[in-house]
């Protein structure tokens, strides 16, 4: 029997079915074929899964944005709009989506654009080149890692540190802060992605406390 799209969708969404979640071709097929513009029942999200219609919410900023601050909320349950909880929730979401909106993916274009052209003169082909030297050695480093333990996550192991410890050090930012880096980071990737959903409060305080350390 084929389970409903919403609960398949939900399984690799909200990460409940980890067969979805690593193999999501599955559920990407369902949606086009049956839902290819996708309202989630929660309100929060809608999934566009056919190429065209991709690339009209990708090159049409005037009706579709990056900007988090116009969809994120916050659950105050029974509590009213002037409740002391509930202005502290407010609070910690205001402070939560100014600081997103300074990353250059919650910026729409022309402004996305203008800031991605200035980023990119420091990776340019030649930038790169130039420090090819360093990339290497710390390829080197984290297969070597991997090796002497026997077992190799290319995600968890190998694809998120080599980027990250490669910039933190054009940056002149120290190798040991890598790891809380990441950390924090993902905590409030967290709150702006699905896993938030139906816990908004509780990720709220998770990625405020890691926006603090972070700014």
């Amino acid at each position: 029997m084929t389970a409903p799209l919403a609960e398949v969708v939900d399984g690799w969404w909200l990460r409940t079915d980890p067969q979805a979640t690593a193999h999501p071709w599955d559920v990407f097929k369902r949606l086009r074929d049956e839902a290819p513009v996708y309202r989630h029942p929660s309100g929060t999200a809608v999934f566009v899964s056919r190429y065209t219609d991709v690339l009209k919410v990708l090159f049409d900023p005037e009706h579709f944005s990056n900007d988090a601050r116009r969809n994120k909320v916050v659950n105050t349950g029974s509590l009213d709009a002037d409740h002391p909880e509930t202005q502290r929730l407010l609070r910690l979401l205001d402070e939560i989506n100014d600081f997103h909106h300074h990353f250059i993916s919650s910026y729409d274009d022309p402004q996305h654009s203008e800031l991605r052209g200035l980023v990119h003169r420091s990776f340019t082909a030649r930038a790169v080149n130039e420090s090819a030297e360093l990339i290497e050695s710390i390829v080197d480093e984290l297969l070597d890692a991997a090796s002497a333990t026997g077992e190799f996550d290319i995600m968890d192991d190998f694809a998120w540190r080599l980027p990250l410890i490669v910039v933190t050090q054009m940056l002149g930012i120290s190798r040991e802060d890598c790891e809380e880096i990441h950390a924090l980071s993902d905590d409030i990737g967290a709150f702006f992605g699905a896993r938030s959903v139906g816990a908004e409060n509780e990720y709220l305080e998770t990625a405020h406390a890691s926006m603090l350390k972070l700014r």
